[in-house]
């Protein structure tokens, strides 16, 4: 998955496409995708507007996460890392917010939690 994101120069930009509407996210495809490609992970039952808003700054920060397959390969990305599912010695299991906020999703991006 990194080497989708390879071309980020400056990810703090928070650039806005012009033109689209504010809330143009679609929080619930992508929720749909959490669960089907990481049912392990603690399924979502309240969307908070706390969540929303974070994953909608996720969205909205490049033009290239504004797709559904971007989604879909980042959660692939994130099911093949044993620490981040759970499966070391010391378990730890992420949740969604905890993906999306934004140190997290920089750190899971650049493969900091890629198996050794």
């Amino acid at each position: 998955f990194p080497s989708h994101d390879t071309h980020i120069t400056q990810d703090t930009n928070r650039n806005i496409v012009p033109g689209k509407p504010v809330d143009d996210c679609p929080h619930q495809e992508i929720i749909s995708l959490y669960h089907e490609l990481l049912p392990t992970m603690p399924s979502i039952k309240i969307w908070t507007d706390k969540r929303k808003k974070i994953l909608q700054a996720r969205w909205r920060e490049s033009e290239k996460r504004q797709t559904l397959d971007y989604w879909k390969r980042f959660f692939i990305f994130v099911s093949e890392s044993d620490f981040l599912c759970g499966r070391t010695a010391k378990p730890f299991n992420c949740d969604l917010e905890w993906l999306l906020t934004s140190s997290n999703f920089v750190k899971v991006i650049e493969g900091k939690y890629v198996n050794q």
